[in-house]
C-alpha cells in the first residue's frame, strides 16, 4: 500500500465513524435539551479518539450515544421504529472508530487485508439490521397471539446473542497475535 493509504484508510474510517454518530445523535438529541447536550458529547467524544487516536474515547463517545437514544426511548410510547437503524449504526460507529484507532498505531495495512474488513464489516453490518428487524418485528406481535410467534421472537433474540457472543470472541481471535495460539 501506498504511504498515503494508512493515513487515508484512517482519514476514511474516522470521518465514517463520526458521520454515523452525528446520525445517530441528531435521532436521539431531536428534541434538545441534556438529552441533546449528552448526544452531542459522545460525538465530541468519537471525533476526539478518531484524532487522537485513543480507544477508551470511543467507548465513551458510544456509551454517550446509547444514553441519549436510550433516555429518548424512555419517553416515547411503543416502539421506535429506527432502532435497527440505530443499532446499526452505533455498530458501525464502534467497528469504525476502532478500526481508525487502530490504523493510527499502525505503520501500514494491507490494501487485501482493509478490504476484505470492508466488505465483512459490511456483512455483519447487514445482519445486524435484519436480526434487529426481526426482533422488533416480532416485539409487534401481542404475546398472545401464538406459540409460534413467541418461539419464533424468542429464537431471534438468541441469534442476536450468539451473534454478540460470536463478535466479541471475534475480537478477542482478531487481537491475539500468531505466535500466541
Amino acid at each position: 500500500m501506498a504511504a498515503s493509504g494508512p493515513r487515508g484508510a484512517r482519514i476514511a474510517t474516522g470521518l465514517a465513524a463520526v458521520a454515523l454518530a452525528v446520525a445517530v445523535a441528531v435521532h436521539a438529541g431531536a428534541e434538545g435539551g441534556l438529552v441533546a447536550a449528552t448526544a452531542a458529547a459522545g460525538v465530541l467524544l468519537i471525533a476526539g479518539a478518531v484524532v487522537l487516536g485513543r480507544s477508551p474515547l470511543v467507548t465513551w463517545g458510544l456509551l454517550g450515544l446509547a444514553a441519549a437514544y436510550a433516555v429518548t426511548l424512555a419517553g416515547e410510547p411503543g416502539v421506535d421504529g429506527a432502532s435497527p437503524l440505530v443499532a446499526t449504526g452505533l455498530l458501525l460507529v464502534a467497528e469504525l472508530g476502532y478500526w481508525s484507532v487502530e490504523l493510527a498505531a499502525t505503520a501500514r495495512e494491507e490494501a487485501a487485508v482493509a478490504v476484505r474488513r470492508l466488505v465483512a464489516l459490511g456483512a455483519l453490518a447487514a445482519a445486524a439490521l435484519v436480526l434487529a428487524t426481526f426482533v422488533l418485528s416480532a416485539t409487534a406481535v401481542p404475546l398472545s397471539s401464538s406459540t409460534i410467534w413467541n418461539a419464533v421472537g424468542i429464537l431471534a433474540a438468541a441469534a442476536v446473542l450468539a451473534l454478540i457472543a460470536r463478535l466479541a470472541r471475534g475480537q478477542d481471535d482478531s487481537t491475539r497475535r500468531p505466535e500466541e495460539t
